[in-house]
């Protein structure tokens, strides 16, 4: 009987910090800012020199326990009330449970943290890149440009001044000089030639 209500009390903590996390941000909520989720909280090591990789550890992730403690909670409250294993069993379970679902959102979430997609906030960021054109557009016309950031391919609109006597067919090199249309499409010029 007191297993059930530690199972209660951690799918109760866990959940209201699990929902704070997701229903109300990490930046848009005084409640989030005390109990924010998805804060850097992660620990990690790095070794310079050493040839050592980073370390990663997910039991010293807020993210993890946040998860652990919900999972763990709602297995272990489920399995007592439906009287479907024993005490023993029900334990096991449920920790087993908490730590693969807390140890998976830990990882899946660093993972995504490392990934550089995202890194482009907004156009104006873009300046000075060069991209490949993907459908021919002209000085009185609109097309489309690729642009690679960070190993990233990024398509959007684009534009070009006219000054530009020649349509720009596919596969031109262009240089993006601005943008226009709220930071919408990208106004581009022929590459200068190597």
């Amino acid at each position: 009987m007191v297993l059930l209500y530690v199972y209660l009390a951690a799918f109760v903590f866990g959940a209201i910090l699990l929902g704070a996390s997701l229903f109300l941000g990490g930046e848009h909520s005084d409640v989030a800012a005390h109990v924010d989720v998805d804060a850097d909280a992660d620990a990690e090591a790095d070794f310079d020199g050493d040839g050592f990789a980073e370390i990663w550890l997910p039991f010293a992730s807020l993210r993890f326990w946040v998860y652990f403690l919900t999972f763990f909670g709602a297995c272990g409250t489920t399995l007592s009330l439906l009287a479907l294993a024993g005490r023993w069993t029900t334990l096991i379970a449920s920790s087993s449970l908490g730590i693969v679902v807390g140890f998976s959102a830990a990882l899946v979430i660093q993972k995504l943290k490392r990934n550089t997609i995202g890194t482009v906030t907004s156009t104006d960021n873009l300046r000075g890149y060069e991209g490949t054109v993907l459908l021919p557009f002209g000085a009185k016309t609109r097309g489309k440009v690729r642009v690679e950031v960070n190993d990233q391919a990024v398509d959007l609109v684009a534009r070009t001044t006219d000054d530009e006597p020649d349509e720009l067919t596919q596969g031109t090199r262009v240089l993006v000089i601005d943008t226009a249309g709220n930071g919408q499409e990208l106004i581009v010029v022929r590459a200068p030639r190597d």
